[in-house]
């Protein structure tokens, strides 16, 4: 398992659904939805793992690595984003 499953699986979809012609601020839109979704869908299923004893160590491992990947890109999106009253 590696930190890099989500950015797999984004990587799949804008080649299906951002188109060639896309503006960089379209694509970086698009990404950053899909992560916020992600990052939304991954709170949930921590929520609901949390109230259960049956996790396995492989199912831990990869939500902690992916925990770790989608904390990185929260972290890459607070440094590029544009400073309130700065525009």
């Amino acid at each position: 398992m590696t930190d890099r499953n989500v950015e797999r699986g984004w990587l799949e979809i804008a080649e299906e659904i951002v188109p060639e012609n896309a503006s960089m601020s379209q694509y970086l839109d698009t990404r950053r939805a899909f992560y916020y979704g992600v990052m939304l869908m991954f709170d949930m299923v921590c929520t609901i793992a949390d109230t259960t004893d049956e996790a396995s160590s492989e199912h831990h491992k990869l939500m902690q690595g992916i925990h770790r990947e989608l904390n990185r890109f929260a972290a890459q999106q607070m440094m590029d984003a544009p400073v309130a009253g700065s525009a």
